[in-house]
């Protein structure tokens, strides 16, 4: 018997709104919404409910699992998850393969074009983040891995591991300038010079700290009784808010006194001040 049907291939899909597996986010000026639609990712204009644009890959076979918006409004870190048909035999025949790996591809708003794609995780991306410039971007899994990435350069930085379970949100933290009169070049140079902090949290209840220069774990917070969820950060990068399946939201504020205070010191014991999360009381 001829398989006749594999000489016919989809050519749209329509009624899709957004699928499930991924977050829907908002342009800037929260006019559009950028939204998962199983392979591809959809611009929606909020005011008019119609579709401007779609983000598709013919060869892509891989479903969307996380979308992040870039500082410079232009570049879309999306995640996906790639699933072989075999996965679901796996459990019942272990000796036949099976293909679960994440990859991440930047899109261009503005061209609605991938220009390039990362591939590093093993299972779907579950968290993406970019530092305050767009130059890098931090991801993470459910292989409980992180990995920080040259934007600009296209290729991985570094691997970082320390969790035990998916990971569920990521932030670069920023120390905060000395002074408020200096210059904006000031500024700049000495963001460039001090965004070297990645905070991470997992299902595994535990809220990470990174320093980028060391690519070690400083510090490491119970947060939760079960999984974290989801976290944030002030603007004054003074104060983190974590919230997780326990019902139960807490804020915790950030010393950079003692982060300041640990420089010059001893490498080993400035890294274990270099930064206190202390849980603020009501």
């Amino acid at each position: 018997m001829v398989k006749a049907y594999l000489r016919y291939e989809p050519k749209a899909t329509f009624g899709i709104i957004a699928s499930v597996q991924s977050n829907a986010i908002y342009n800037r000026d929260g006019k559009l919404a950028i939204a998962p639609a199983l392979e591809d990712v959809v611009v929606w204009d909020l005011k008019k409910g119609t579709q401007v644009a779609k983000w598709h890959e013919s060869t892509n076979k891989a479903e969307v699992t996380c979308i992040a918006r870039s500082p410079n409004e232009v570049d879309y870190a999306v995640g996906y998850v790639f699933f072989s048909p075999a996965l679901h035999h796996s459990r019942m025949n272990p000796f036949v393969p099976c293909y679960n790996d994440g990859s991440i591809r930047l899109w261009s708003f503005k061209t609605s074009t991938c220009s390039v794609t990362f591939n590093g995780h093993r299972s779907a991306v579950t968290a993406l983040a970019f530092d305050k410039n767009g130059t890098r971007l931090a991801s993470g899994s459910r292989d409980t891995d992180l990995i920080v990435w040259d934007v600009v350069g296209e290729v991985g930085l570094y691997r970082l591991r320390g969790h035990k379970d998916q990971i569920t949100c990521l932030y670069f933290l920023t120390r905060p300038t000395a002074t408020d009169s200096a210059t904006d070049a000031t500024n700049a140079t000495t963001t460039t010079a001090t965004s070297n902090y990645l905070l991470s949290s997992s299902k595994d209840t535990l809220l990470k700290l990174w320093d980028l220069t060391t690519q070690h774990c400083v510090e490491t917070l119970i947060a939760h009784r079960g999984e974290i969820w989801a976290f944030d950060v002030s603007r004054d990068q003074s104060v983190i808010v974590t919230g997780g399946s326990d019902a139960d939201m807490k804020a915790w504020r950030v010393n950079w006194e003692r982060l300041a205070g640990g420089e010059g010191e001893d490498e080993g014991v400035r890294m274990e001040m270099e930064m206190e999360m202390e849980e603020m009381k009501n």
